[in-house]
Formats: structure tokens, sequence, C-alpha cells
């Protein structure tokens, strides 16, 4: 067989967002559903680490919080992204 024989459906982005969450229609809009409120609840997790703000995500918070526990050091100083900073500074601060 060859791949263009394959039949991919996948709903647009104008069914997607038609789909009311609050009464929907069938299990597979149940599924939308359970996946799109899981989603909205793991991104606002995502704003903040340790009381602090990110901007797009915390990855970089995370990296320099582990990197500085991790080395011991007593400053938040490194030649990384303001973020990963951010970050380490939180671990000397002992958040």
């Amino acid at each position: 067989m060859r791949a263009k024989e394959f039949i991919s459906e996948k709903w647009s982005k104008k069914y997607k967002s038609s789909i009311n969450c609050s009464n929907p229609k069938g299990f597979s809009q149940k599924a939308h559903c359970q996946g799109r409120k899981k989603n909205e609840d793991e991104q606002l997790d995502e704003l903040q680490f340790k009381g602090s703000e990110c901007t797009k995500d915390c990855s970089g918070h995370a990296a320099g919080y582990a990197w500085s526990q991790r080395k011991g050091l007593r400053h938040g100083n490194s030649p990384y992204s303001p973020s990963f900073n951010k970050g380490a500074a939180l671990a000397v601060a002992g958040l």
C-alpha cells in the first residue's frame, strides 16, 4: 500500500472551536473536551516556577534551579539565559 492510499480524517479548527464542552455529543467530543481541559490546566501551572513568573514556559527556570542545586552554588550568576539565571537565583535563595 502506498501512503496516498491511507485516508486521514482530521477535525478542522472551526469544528473544534464549535464543540460545546458543557454538553459534548458523543465519545469523541467528550475525549476532546477532556484533553482541552487538561492542556489548559497544564498551561496555567507552567506559568510560575516557585513563585517566579515565566514568560513562555518554565523550563529555563527549572534547569537553572537544578544546575545551582547540583553545583552547590551560593550565587545565582551563570553565563546562561535570564530565565536560567532566575532559576539559579531561586535555588540560592532556598525557595
